[in-house]
């Protein structure tokens, strides 16, 4: 990193070549490895994130979806240059489970989006949605100990639904939007009467 920074990207590839003939790398150090080399070689000849092509764009949306640090610099290059946002993925539990398990970090769907006002909301509030792709739409409510309180179906595709609250008891609660039973953003939402 501190090489590329300084603009001896040279130095650096042959110092990333290098690694792999040097050490033996565990599976994981590996992938990072690989990584890191395909971040490496997509930044250093590129003068400008910002004119990046489709394949691009594609190749470190893959680097993102890893685990180390080449993930995480993938991911903020992305968010920065694209507007694509990654954030850990907050699945609510179903009420069974007695805490919602942390999961790896995901591409946040670029297909779907929700987003609630007013927040915090008082009489009512209004879900406001788009969903690129799939048939089957909800936004499920759920407590702060991750218990579903409702699930309020939605129409394909975009729009504003609209919801009376007066039935909730004041709080912090979570809004999830699910498409085709698969868990979609997350948000949160507070609620005072």
């Amino acid at each position: 990193d501190i090489l590329l920074q300084a603009g001896q990207a040279e130095a650096d590839e042959n110092t990333l070549s290098s690694i792999p003939e040097a050490f033996l790398l565990t599976d994981k150090q590996r992938e990072e490895y690989d990584n890191k080399l395909a971040l490496f070689q997509l930044l250093s000849g590129q003068a400008d994130i910002f004119k990046m092509d489709s394949l691009e764009i594609l190749e470190l949306s893959t680097i993102a979806e890893g685990e180390g640090l080449a993930g995480v610099q993938a991911r903020n290059l992305l968010d920065y240059a694209h507007g694509i946002e990654h954030e850990p993925d907050h699945s609510l539990p179903s009420a069974t489970e007695e805490r919602t398990p942390l999961g790896p970090v995901a591409l946040r769907s670029p297909h779907a989006s929700i987003r609630a006002f007013p927040n915090p909301a008082r009489e009512t509030v209004i879900f406001e949605y788009a969903i690129l792709a799939g048939d089957e739409a909800s936004v499920r409510l759920a407590n702060i100990m991750g218990h579903t309180v409702v699930e309020i179906p939605l129409s394909p595709r975009a729009g504003l639904k609209e919801w009376n609250i007066s039935g909730l008891s004041e709080g912090v609660y979570w809004y999830q939007l699910w498409v085709d039973e698969k868990p979609g953003p997350v948000g949160k939402l507070a609620i005072q009467h």
